[in-house]
């Protein structure tokens, strides 16, 4: 039994997500703000919103708990280049296929 097996989630941050125009890729990043990690969860559960023809699709592209995410994360300060892209805030991210597969999370629940 590994570290994730031996807790049940308690309090999940609601669904962190962004809307965008294409189906999500593996190598997208998800991410969270300096704000978001002081608040007391235990997972992060992740989310794309696809918006194409007046449709809106949500995908649920993944979890990763707490302390996983600290382990992985990239953090990207306010004002550096990632993508060519200056970032606006303080933001630490994993990519999408980082991420723990959503048929996971149910047991923890």
């Amino acid at each position: 039994m590994n570290e994730q097996d031996e807790w049940k989630a308690t309090e999940i941050l609601p669904s962190l997500f962004r809307i965008f125009f294409l189906i999500p890729q593996d190598d997208w990043k998800c991410e969270v703000t300096d704000e978001q990690l002081a608040r007391p969860v235990d997972i992060y559960v992740f989310a794309k919103l696809r918006t194409y023809n007046d449709r809106r699709t949500l995908y649920l592209v993944g979890w990763m708990s707490k302390q996983e995410f600290h382990d992985k994360a990239q953090l990207h300060e306010a004002g550096t280049l990632l993508r060519g892209k200056r970032v606006h805030y303080s933001k630490w991210d994993v990519t999408i296929n980082e991420l723990n597969e959503m048929e996971s999370l149910i047991p923890k629940l």
